[in-house]
C-alpha cells in the first residue's frame, strides 16, 4: 500500500532535491539502488491522503539498498529525510510522525523486519536545536539510525562517512 502510493504519485526522476535554499542530493553507484520519494506536500498530497494523515510529514524519503554479490542478507533502508533552515525541534517532529506512520504499516504488511527506518535531518548550517531533540530520535530510531548534517551530500551519509554526525 505504501509503495504502490510513493511509486505511482511520489517517485522523483532525480537524485537531487531542495526547498528554501537547502539541498540533498546522492550519486548511485553500479551496485546501489537510490530512489527519492516527496512526499510532504502539504495536506493534499497524495502520501497524506493515501494514509489518512492530516499533519506534517517529512519532506523526502530515500531508498537505499545495496546489491549483495556475496549472498549475504540484502540491507533496505527507507531514509526519512527533512531539509530545515529554521527550528531543528520542527524537522524533529516531522520525523517522528513520517516514523510512526511507516512503522505501523510496515507492520501491518509484514514488512517491519525486511525494511530498516532510518532519520536523516539536513540543517542549514546556521539552524539552531535543542539536544533533547537528538535524543529523543535517537530513542525514536534506534542507536545508528539517525543522522544530522550541514552537508548536502546524501552519499556520506548512506555510506556512513565521519564527517556526518
Amino acid at each position: 500500500m505504501p509503495f504502490n502510493t510513493l511509486m505511482v504519485y511520489c517517485l522523483l526522476d532525480t537524485l537531487s532535491f531542495g526547498e528554501q535554499g537547502v539541498k540533498v542530493s546522492a550519486k548511485r553507484q553500479k551496485d546501489e539502488t537510490i530512489l527519492f520519494f516527496r512526499i510532504d506536500e502539504g495536506q493534499d498530497s497524495p502520501f497524506c491522503r493515501r494514509m489518512s494523515y492530516e499533519g506534517k510529514l517529512c519532506d523526502l524519503l530515500a531508498y537505499y539498498h545495496k546489491n549483495n554479490s556475496n549472498g549475504g542478507k540484502i540491507e533496505r533502508v527507507l531514509w526519512l529525510i527533512e531539509l530545515k533552515r529554521g527550528k531543528r525541534g520542527d524537522a524533529s517532529a516531522q520525523l517522528d510522525a513520517t516514523h510512526e506512520i511507516l512503522n505501523e504499516k510496515f507492520k501491518e504488511m509484514g514488512l517491519d523486519r525486511e525494511i530498516t527506518l532510518k532519520g536523516y535531518i539536513r540543517s542549514h548550517g546556521s539552524s539552531p536545536h535543542d539536544n533533547s531533540d537528538d535524543k529523543r530520535l535517537k530513542e525514536i530510531f534506534g542507536k545508528g539510525n539517525i543522522k544530522i548534517s550541514s552537508h548536502d551530500d546524501f552519499d556520506a551519509v548512506i555510506r556512513g562517512s565521519s564527517k556526518i554526525k
